[in-house]
């Protein structure tokens, strides 16, 4: 399980789906994490003695891991999780920090822009032709007409 005690996440789906929170407590055997303020339920207690009066009380269940995503402390978005090895220890790192990452980012962005203006270009061409195809055959409908 990649998400651990202290690590703020934001909760991607279910009832109390875009809400942030703090990871209180984190079960791997269960694959699940109790977050602050998220999955809050009601339960009516009864009396207990002078300890424990009766009441509603408030607390957190646990939620899915998979329901859940953390937040980049550098850029505060949702991100992965990823594990890389320096020095012979195991390293966890959080969202992108390596410069290999933003290199291949940037080439496939510019490609991408190339790409797309290229598809602009032949739909209006074609979307021109259309157009001069129809004006002619609306002159030959009206001469026919006549």
């Amino acid at each position: 399980m990649k998400v651990l005690k202290g690590d703020t996440v934001k909760v991607i789906s279910g009832k109390d789906r875009n809400k942030t929170g703090e990871v209180l407590v984190a079960l791997p055997k269960q694959n699940k994490v109790v977050v602050k303020g998220v999955n809050i339920v009601t339960k009516h207690q009864k009396a207990r003695g002078k300890d424990k009066p009766a009441g509603r009380i408030k607390f957190e269940l646990p939620i899915d891991v998979s329901n859940v995503q953390v937040i980049d402390p550098a850029t505060g978005k949702p991100t992965r999780i990823k594990y890389t090895f320096k020095d012979g220890k195991k390293v966890r790192q959080i969202g992108e920090h390596s410069e290999d990452k933003k290199k291949t980012e940037k080439t496939k962005s510019t490609s991408k822009k190339t790409k797309s203006n290229k598809s602009k270009k032949k739909t209006n061409k074609k979307t021109e032709k259309k157009s001069k195809s129809t004006k002619k055959d609306k002159a030959t409908k009206k001469k026919s007409k006549k």
